[in-house]
């Protein structure tokens, strides 16, 4: 229960807050002229006021965020856990929200830091205490980060705020999401909120199965086909030729002067090959020399005297002489023949030996240079094969990583499948347990909506693949006026649902949007029932209302002046709840 409202500025006009039904009248004074309007005289300010003091966050130059509010401070006395506390604070410290009451019964971690019946603590400490003392909510069941109820999500419910919160019953804002109305919804109506949250999550999966499928498709694996068995057979034969590589490389040796030695290697296998054609040209010339030092032989004159007489001739003495000294001559060119050869065999020996040597010493120079080009390779022959390694491990890791996602996309695909059908029998069991609850709550809300409009409205609950569905229907709902009596019918449920169980807000409020276009035979009505829901489960309604839709039945039987808690005047401003139009 709400039992005040109240500033630390003399010109704001406080609210006291009773039993049953509470009207705030918006009226329009005798002096007030055709510029004047019941717009910005503090009817909604009244309920952002509340909305500020249970925790909500303040917006810079909107609403109580308005420089002309600097340094006002806002005092509520309301009940928790059958308590009166005082909950105050400030537009220019909103961080810090002051209690004060007795804490006796009040969770350890705020008793701790009560002085003087007094505790300071921030908007989200307190919004986390109204969670548990208004609506249960326990902080083991805040397993998951998102998707759960909180206190101000609920308590937007109990007091609806801006013209979103009355387009329809289960929502209080236009773009409020699926899974936010599914998992506030079922909490208030007393369904496992649980299921609606987990619902969200098999959503959240089949967005991400998506992302999978779209990623399969995308260009990093657009070169790579085929079916899971065919990609696994890819992935041994890259292995295999991965682990090849990998082997070349580990072997591998590289000399750093590797190209350098295979140079002078191929200079030394060259300038060998050119000495052993040196020495077999050398060796042809000596076997040339030898021979025709054998061939040379000494000529006498004994011989040519032979054939004389062989002939039956006589050489003369005269003759003789000149042929001895003709041979004389003879033999002496022959001598100095045979010793240029000899000189020249020797010579060419020396010459063969040398270049055998050299051959010799160049072979064995070139065999070590081989030795180490057998064991040692090239670096850029190493780069070659690294190369080619490293494209392939690349290869590999894409085929891998498709795999992978193939696998998950295969096991998300099977695994979400059943999760949705588990889920959905657990929920339409949970369902069938609850119908105690549910049943209780559509035929409060159709009774309800009978007594407004003499045929009753229906509220519906379904269970599909989806989730839960909420819908209403009141007939005649394509009238606007209709339409809002749905969301009262469905917030007076609530409430009186609610007043029921252990925990409650202990109070719902409707600004005067609620009887906006609605026809006041059923403003009637629903003042009328509210004062009786609201007296038989102990709840306060509490409402804004302009006195231009007061229909004239609750005029003369002094309804609106037994309930009218607070009047706001639009003429002269000091009448408005600031003092000042806002």
């Amino acid at each position: 229960m709400i039992h005040e409202i109240r500033a630390n500025k003399d010109t704001f006009k406080t609210i006291q807050f009773k039993d049953g039904v509470n009207i705030i009248l918006a009226d329009k004074t005798e002096e007030s002229d055709e510029k004047d309007s019941r717009n910005g005289i503090g009817k909604t300010s009244i309920i952002e006021i509340i909305h500020f003091c249970l925790g909500s966050k303040i917006e810079d130059e909107k609403g109580l965020g308005k420089i002309e509010l600097k340094d006002w401070v806002f005092e509520l006395d309301i009940d928790i856990r059958d308590e009166k506390y005082t909950i105050s604070r400030g537009t220019s410290n909103p961080e810090t929200c002051t209690i004060q009451g007795d804490f006796e019964n009040w969770d350890e971690h705020v008793k701790k830091n009560v002085s003087g019946h007094k505790v300071q603590i921030t908007p989200n400490e307190l919004n986390k205490l109204l969670g548990s003392y208004f609506f249960g909510i326990r902080s083991e069941d805040i397993v998951e980060k998102t998707h759960n109820p909180s206190f101000r999500t609920l308590l937007s419910y109990f007091v609806r705020r801006r013209k979103d919160a009355y387009s329809e019953p289960f929502k209080y804002f236009s773009t409020q999401k699926p899974w936010q109305t599914q998992v506030y919804i079922t909490f208030l109506m007393g369904l496992n909120w649980k299921y609606a949250r987990e619902w969200q999550l098999v959503k959240d999966k089949e967005k991400e199965i998506k992302s999978l499928e779209k990623a399969l498709k995308a260009e990093t694996f657009s070169h790579i086909a085929g079916s899971l068995g065919e990609l696994e057979t890819k992935k041994l034969r890259l292995k295999s030729k991965s682990e090849n590589t990998k082997s070349q490389l580990d072997a591998f040796q590289v000399h750093p002067q590797y190209r350098d030695i295979e140079n002078e290697a191929n200079s030394l296998t060259q300038q060998i090959h050119d000495l052993i054609n040196t020495s077999l040209t050398l060796k042809r010339r000596l076997e040339a020399y030898q021979k025709n030092i054998k061939e040379e032989e000494d000529l006498s004159s004994n011989d040519i005297k032979n054939v004389y007489e062989k002939a039956g001739l006589e050489i003369p003495n005269l003759i003789i002489k000149r042929l001895d000294e003709a041979m004389n001559f003879h033999r002496e060119i022959i001598k100095n023949r045979t010793d240029y050869l000899v000189d020249e065999i020797e010579l060419l020996k020396t010459k063969i030996n040398e270049t055998e040597s050299t051959v010799t010493t160049l072979s064995e120079k070139k065999s070590e240079l081989m030795a180490i080009l057998n064991t040692h390779k090239a670096l850029d022959e190493y780069n070659l094969i690294q190369q080619k390694h490293l494209k392939t491990i690349s290869e590999l890791e894409i085929i891998e990583r498709k795999i992978d996602l193939v696998r998950k996309f295969e096991q998300d695909k099977s695994d979400l499948k059943i999760w949705k059908e588990n889920l959905k029998k657990s929920a339409q069991q949970d369902y069938f347990e609850q119908e105690p609850t549910w049943s209780n709550l559509i035929t409060t809300f159709n009774e309800f909506s009978e007594q407004l409009y003499e045929s009753p409205g229906n509220l519906v609950i379904n269970i599909n693949n989806s989730g839960y569905h909420f819908d209403v229907k009141i007939q005649r709902a394509e009238s606007s006026g209709v339409a809002l009596m749905e969301i009262f019918c469905f917030d007076l449920m609530l409430a009186s649902f609610w007043s029921k169980k252990e925990y409650s807000p202990g109070f719902i409020l409707h600004d005067s949007l609620i009887f906006a276009d609605v026809d006041e035979r059923q403003i009637d009505k629903a003042l009328r029932l509210s004062q009786k829901i609201s007296q038989e489960n102990n709840f306060q309604y509490i409402c804004c209302l302009n006195s231009d839709k007061v229909p004239q039945s609750l005029l003369s039987d002094n309804f609106v002046k037994n309930n009218v808690v607070f009047s706001l005047k639009d003429s002269p401003e000091s009448n408005c709840l600031f003092g000042f139009r806002f």
